[in-house]
């Protein structure tokens, strides 16, 4: 039997879902980039940034974004970055699959002028949501490496030394170093010496270090590139320190010595000698404590004492100062 007509219509309309306003198509312009950095790094202008992975809508982005990085002077006047991005000079981007970019480009062209960096990402139809944030370049005479270091085990880790690259003032250093199963380095420190002493160090493991000068012409700073490496495996031959405040005291058939602690993370223990007056001391105990009871001595006799510490590795100090005590009657 069929359905009226009318019946047929009010089916069909509670069987539909509201239908709200239609949305705008999304244009897919990629994001601008916010975070791109710019430096002179020897007779480089290196310029960084991430690429965008969305577009301004949120939605991933379909193709990989074409590039236009521009650098520049800036001009007169009030500043209008259309009119900067017509002048500047565009620079060829390849982009990275990592997270990051760098791009260098020849700094000699702008030799003592200040630039201008930016770049902005077009759709497949040429289209962008605009500049990333610009980054201004004082360009200077360029900064050369710090020669090769020199690298030598002492006991407080390892201790790298170089020459000055430049005689222009207020120079600065950063030591990069690749640690044992690093795949990059790592900034260890930043000094204005010509040496710097790394305390985050193992025996028997190597350590790779490169330094890079940095100089502060104006509000930006000026990087040179980094040096050769130098390499080392650090060994230790370095023996703690003299142990201090040595006393003896007559016993009950025994002298008693005591002295003041070592402090050492590879401290093993100490060593004790004797002698008598007029003969060689010779070692006659150890003791991992700082104290030690010399039990074999006789009645009336003379003795003079001294300690030393020694390592895990069996480096050993020198000796204290010595005392001299009488065994009682």
């Amino acid at each position: 039997m069929r359905a009226p007509l009318p019946m047929l219509a009010v089916v069909f309309a509670t069987g539909c879902g509201y239908v709200g306003e239609p949305l705008p198509p999304a244009l897919h312009l990629p994001q601008p980039v916010a975070d791109l950095e710019a430096v002179q790094r020897g007779a480089k202008i290196v310029v960084r940034f991430t690429p965008p992975r969305a577009t301004t809508e949120g939605l991933p982005l379909k193709a990989p974004p074409t590039g236009d990085l521009r650098i520049g002077t800036r001009p007169e006047g009030e500043f209008d970055t259309t009119a900067w991005a017509a002048a500047a000079e565009p620079v060829p981007v390849t982009i990275a699959e990592g997270e990051t970019t760098e791009v260098r480009v020849d700094a000699a062209r702008w030799a003592g002028r200040e630039i201008l960096a930016g770049i902005r990402f077009a759709n497949p139809k040429g289209k962008s949501a605009g500049f990333s944030n610009l980054v201004a370049v004082q360009v200077v005479e360029p900064l050369n490496p710090p020669p090769a270091p020199a690298a030598q085990a002492v006991a407080e880790g390892i201790r790298i030394s170089w020459k000055a690259p430049d005689p222009r003032p207020q120079l600065r250093y950063r030591v990069y170093k690749l640690a044992p199963g690093a795949e990059e380095p790592i900034l260890a420190g930043e000094t204005d010496a010509l040496a710097y002493t790394d305390r985050e160090t193992e025996y028997g493991k190597r350590y790779t270090y490169e330094i890079q000068a940095v100089v502060k012409p104006g509000e930006r700073e000026v990087e040179s590139e980094h040096s050769t490496a130098v390499s080392l495996v650090p060994v230790d031959r370095f023996a703690p320190a003299v142990p201090k405040g040595l006393l003896a005291q007559a016993g009950v058939d025994s002298i008693e010595l005591v002295w003041d602690r070592v402090t050492a993370p590879d401290l093993a223990g100490y060593r004790v000698y004797r002698g008598t007056p007029g003969t060689a001391p010779v070692r006659i105990g150890q003791s991992q404590s700082p104290s030690f009871g010399d039990r074999a001595v006789r009645a009336g006799q003379s003795y003079q004492y001294h300690v030393t510490a020694y390592d895990l590795a069996g480096n050993e100090s020198e000796a204290s100062g010595t005392v001299t005590i009488t065994a009682p009657q």
